[in-house]
């Protein structure tokens, strides 16, 4: 059974672009209702995205909108008159995981996939995933060895003293490694030495990023900050050392445990600080 929810979890994590339907026809806005109602019927579709002439999505019309648009007797309308424009996408990095969300969220029945010129790539339907599911397993057999090599990345912007958000990246990038299927040790390592590096860049620095590298072999979590500095770097590793203000304090942080619980989680760890200008925190962990 776990065998089997770890195959389900791994193959979420694959691109929308391995399951969408990319032979969709593309329908120029001033086409007539009753023929893209024609289309539609032709290719057995329910639902066709609306583009321009260089292939960029401006919308997307369904069957039900061209019935109602004939019963009005608009069926010799242009069909930019009726398509719904405010479309709400996905991308083809987008994960399956990311679409079955946008389904339960949203419950539309479709989303077109564009790129980051808003060129349309595809449809993704319910349907499509069902279809698409079973052999799934198969293809991310084959491109196994092919991610072997790659790294994926993820980068946070964090903001100095938003407390509201604070512990919101780290929950995320524990979240992206649950879906991966990583081991649990592994999971709750970086959990650890990501949220401390988040939360000090919340408590300490003005602003800063919280940079993620998985690999197959290792994750590297950074943290670079523009703040204050730590003037003595030693002393900061001790645990119990705090440099928090009162206010801090009273919220429950600045304990002084930041960085020697990231140290403890790290196979490697480094850290280089200037004082008027920020600093930056290096963790690797090695998957094993």
């Amino acid at each position: 059974m776990r065998e089997i929810e770890r195959d389900f979890y791994a193959l979420l994590t694959l691109p929308v672009s391995l399951i969408m339907n990319s032979n969709m026809p593309k329908i120029l806005p001033d086409r007539k209702v009753s023929q893209v109602r024609e289309i539609l019927r032709i290719n057995q579709l329910d639902g066709v995205a609306i583009t321009d002439e260089e292939s960029r999505l401006v919308g997307i019309v369904t069957m039900y909108d061209l019935l109602k648009a004939i019963e009005e007797n608009k069926r010799d309308v242009p069909v930019e008159e009726i398509m719904t424009e405010d479309v709400i996408t996905l991308s083809p990095h987008n994960t399956l995981a990311d679409a079955i969300e946008y389904f339960r969220v949203y419950g539309y029945g479709r989303f077109p996939v564009v790129d980051e010129n808003k060129v349309f790539l595809g449809m993704v339907t319910p349907l499509d995933i069902v279809i698409r599911l079973p052999s799934l397993k198969e293809e991310k057999e084959e491109i196994k060895e092919e991610e072997k090599s790659r790294v994926v990345r993820l980068e946070f912007s964090i903001e100095g003293g938003d407390f509201i958000n604070g512990g919101e990246a780290s929950s995320k990038i524990k979240r992206y490694l649950q879906n991966l299927g990583l081991p649990n040790h592994i999971i709750r390592r970086v959990a650890v030495a990501s949220y401390e590096m988040e939360m000090n860049m919340v408590i300490h620095a003005y602003r800063g990023k919280l940079l993620i590298e998985i690999s197959s072999d290792k994750i590297v979590i950074k943290a670079i900050d523009e703040g204050p500095g730590i003037e003595d770097v030693e002393k900061a590793k001790q645990p119990g050392y705090s440099t928090a203000s009162p206010k801090v304090r009273e919220l429950g942080f600045g304990a002084g445990m930041g960085l020697p619980n990231i140290i403890s989680c790290s196979d490697e760890f480094d850290i280089k600080s200037a004082v008027g200008v920020g600093t930056e925190v290096t963790s690797i962990i090695y998957i094993r």
